[in-house]
């Protein structure tokens, strides 16, 4: 087929030991203050604490580590790679974690953001997460606020 254009096929997948490295320069090349590979590692021996990957084209592009307590997931961490960034991979990881909260549990996902953070903002916002709280010198490495972004809009779990 001439002038097709292929687009490739995002899979999101549990992550195992060998994405590490992967997820690791992600996280640098994303943020100011990255967390080191022990960071991911002690967070990931959480008992709540649960990570996935995006993959396309078999290579790590995104990842996103989340808690999941009775009402709510806790989105710790999430970021894609930046050069498949508005490819539409992060709006993939937020809908899986959305079909995984139970609306008759009364479950929310909850994404704290940097107040400079403002593409993380926006990008949340695009994906019907709406700021709810403001968090005064949420960050032990600066002291800057954190917006925290909610879905559904309004966050009514507890806890």
């Amino acid at each position: 087929m001439s002038g097709a254009i292929q687009v490739a096929t995002t899979y999101i997948r549990w992550m195992i030991r060998r994405d590490l490295d992967a997820v690791v320069a992600i996280e640098k090349e994303s943020f100011e203050f990255p967390w080191s590979k022990e960071e991911f590692r002690i967070a990931l021996r959480q008992t709540p604490c649960i990570a996935m990957v995006a993959e396309r084209n078999e290579e790590v592009v995104g990842y996103v580590v989340y808690e999941r307590t009775r009402h709510r997931l806790t989105v710790l961490n999430l970021a894609v790679r930046e050069r498949s960034r508005r490819l539409g991979v992060g709006s993939e990881i937020i809908q899986k974690l959305k079909d995984k909260i139970d609306f008759h549990r009364r479950m929310t996902i909850e994404l704290d953001i940097r107040e400079s953070n403002l593409g993380a903002q926006c990008f949340a916002r695009s994906n019907g997460l709406r700021c709810n709280y403001i968090l005064a010198n949420w960050y032990y490495q600066c002291d800057e606020a954190a917006y925290r972004f909610e879905f559904p809009a309004g966050g009514h779990g507890n806890g």
